[in-house]
């Protein structure tokens, strides 16, 4: 028999070593003074998740995070500073967010006059530092921009403008995002260590091929690299490469409303549109109407539809709630429809970096088209195939 000093040293030594397997937690701040806060309601956005920062009546706030890894965190305000109203039935432009970069254990200073915002001065011991320096020329540049598209189409503000205002205006916003640009693009080939450059590959994904994305990636040092936001740009490379035109459709299977398991390779000697698209999603839904037409027109000559939905709610009972509430309301029942979720992660084994996404996949199972938006291509291309 084991003794119970026994099993409370192999109960330890067992939580010790997944303990191990944890990325480690490193305690960090972010803290500073506002001018000018006293309408504000402050945000900051990390994961995809928001939480509401305190502010005392000093515009002091302290924000302690538990952080394993490089991430940003993205400040907004969600009243404070001026939204800009686009018309009369009140459609409104949110104010831009102002990020911030941060390694774990950093010190991070963030003070601002909300005024000014998004401009700001960020100071820190590592990436925090770093930003902080190109900061001073984006902050500049966002503000102005920001301010300059107000005096342009804010409905209860907008002034009427010369062309030659609305030249100088321009001209002095590409003048500025010139001058940013310029500076990140010496900082980025000058400081491969730096996660700055990683996130500045990481942007480029959605539209620059992968050969490009691969050599700038490469160009990266090993720690960034091997980081787990390294291994994340990783994987997306990867994934757009694996789900490009010309290239074989990453298979993939899924529940339908009615419970049943489909494949994409159950669909092979036929023509298959892929459609990504939310409930939540305006142009997803705009363009319904239009691949209903699509489907009456050739899916009795061979033309099947997958639509995959994604959303954005917590729980799994209100993704599929919205789901089948917005497959009815749009009338796209003849469709086949997955939901993708966590577990089944269509979305990003295809890189969808837009809503809606769609995707032509041939008989032989080889990606033929690939559009974001309206995709008027497809029309094109379905006609050829069928009407040759």
């Amino acid at each position: 028999m084991v003794s119970g000093m026994m099993k409370k040293t192999m109960i330890t030594l067992v939580l010790l070593g997944c303990a191990f397997l944890l990325p480690a937690q490193t305690k960090t701040t972010v803290q500073g003074r506002i001018e000018n806060a006293e309408n504000l309601r402050l945000y900051y956005y990390l994961n995809e998740e928001s939480y509401p920062v305190s502010v005392d009546g000093d515009g002091r706030y302290n924000i302690e995070l538990d952080l394993s890894d490089f991430t940003i965190i993205k400040f907004s305000p969600l009243t404070g500073y001026p939204s800009i109203t686009l018309n009369k039935e009140g459609a409104h432009r949110p104010a831009p967010s102002m990020p911030v970069y941060i390694e774990p254990g950093e010190q991070v200073t963030v003070d601002f006059d909300l005024q000014k915002w998004p401009m700001a001065q960020i100071k820190g011991q590592k990436v925090a530092r770093e930003w902080g320096k190109l900061y001073e020329a984006y902050g500049v540049w966002i503000h102005t921009a920001y301010e300059n598209d107000r005096a342009k189409r804010d409905y209860n503000r907008k002034r009427d403008l010369s062309p030659e205002e609305q030249k100088q205006m321009d001209e002095e916003v590409a003048a500025l995002r010139q001058k940013y640009n310029g500076q990140l693009q010496e900082f980025c080939a000058t400081h491969p260590d730096s996660y700055i450059s990683l996130e500045q590959v990481s942007q480029k994904v959605r539209k620059n091929p992968v050969e490009e994305l691969m050599t700038d990636f490469n160009r990266l040092s090993r720690r960034i690299q091997e980081s787990e936001p390294g291994q994340e740009l990783l994987a997306r490379i990867t994934a757009k490469k694996n789900s490009s035109v010309g290239v074989a459709a990453p298979d993939f299977s899924g529940l339908t409303p009615e419970g049943k398991e489909v494949k994409l390779t159950d669909y092979r000697g036929k023509y298959v549109v892929i459609d990504f698209w939310g409930s939540w999603c305006h142009a997803c839904r705009h363009s319904h109407p239009h691949m209903r037409e699509l489907y009456e027109k050739y899916h009795s000559q061979g033309l099947e539809f997958i639509h995959i939905a994604n959303e954005y709610q917590k729980k799994l009972e209100e993704k599929k709630e919205k789901w089948l509430a917005a497959i009815k309301e749009d009338q796209i029942g003849a469709f086949t429809h997955i939901l993708n979720t966590a577990d089944n992660d269509i979305v990003k084994v295809y890189n969808i970096q837009a809503f809606p996404t769609k995707i032509l996949v041939s008989p032989t199972g080889e990606i033929l088209g690939r559009w974001e938006g309206e995709a008027p291509e497809l029309d094109r291309m379905l006609e050829k195939i069928f009407f040759k």
